[in-house]
């Protein structure tokens, strides 16, 4: 036994004669269960078993030996602490992860258009920004502007239209926790709206053991385009601390 500071050997301990049992001096080594009375010992077990009937006759006074061995065990077992998921190649988890890539904005205003790009990107329609900005009427390099609020449903017919309707673009307001986990379950990337900015999500996560009165955390992968020309992912926005105002959800249109 070493000294956790010093390393030094710890000394074993002297004659009991010179000194109580089970009152240890300073820096040296003894059992407490060798040195613990036989009768001591005894009494210790015995209350410990009266203290665990008691328990175990509160914990399950209402259950079957039935209902605990195939019903309640079963349920135990399958007790996850988080609950999370990112964009893969395809709906396996086993392929690789991510296959997802950022996109920075090219100029200070095209938040959208880069979004655009990344969930266009994953379904590989590789468009430019400047196309993209084109077709959303976002102006041009030298001369670029934002979506007007009043336009966001262009967002959905340029992305169909971009893709000659083999994506499936819906437009949703106000969306919830909920709209992002299930489409990240189904491996759709998401672009989401929040006020004065646009970005795309490609993976969640939140806690399934919460405190009483709460909703434990949530998150989400965000692929932010912003600052320009770079962008940055943030693993994991809070969403109990941001307002959603849309999200843009695409489906693959099968044949």
């Amino acid at each position: 036994m070493l000294e956790w500071m010093t390393w030094a050997p710890v000394p074993q301990a002297r004659n009991l004669r010179e000194r109580k049992p089970l009152e240890p001096e300073n820096f040296e080594r003894w059992s407490l269960l060798e040195e613990t009375p036989a009768a001591r010992k005894r009494a210790n077990v015995k209350r410990y078993g009266e203290r665990m009937a008691i328990w175990r006759d509160r914990r399950f006074r209402d259950l079957t030996t039935a209902v605990v061995s195939s019903s309640v065990l079963d349920k135990l077992v399958a007790i996850e602490l988080v609950d999370s998921r990112e964009i893969h190649y395809s709906s396996r988890d086993t392929d690789h992860v991510p296959c997802y890539e950022l996109r920075g904005q090219q100029t200070d205003v095209w938040c959208v258009g880069a979004s655009v790009q990344m969930v266009l990107d994953f379904y590989r329609y590789e468009y430019t920004q400047v196309r993209l900005a084109q077709e959303l009427g976002l102006g041009t390099l030298a001369n670029p502007n934002g979506l007007p609020y009043a336009n966001v449903g262009l967002v959905v017919t340029r992305m169909e239209s971009l893709t000659s309707n083999a994506l499936n673009v819906t437009m949703i307001t106000n969306p919830t926790f909920s709209t992002f986990r299930n489409e990240i379950r189904a491996n759709r990337p998401v672009i989401s709206f929040i006020p004065g900015h646009s970005r795309t999500v490609a993976g969640y996560t939140r806690s399934l053991f919460k405190l009483i009165n709460s909703t434990g955390y949530r998150g989400l992968l965000v692929y932010d385009p912003w600052p320009p020309n770079a962008g940055v992912i943030t693993r994991w926005e809070n969403v109990d601390a941001q307002t959603y105002q849309y999200a843009y959800t695409s489906q693959v249109t099968l044949v």
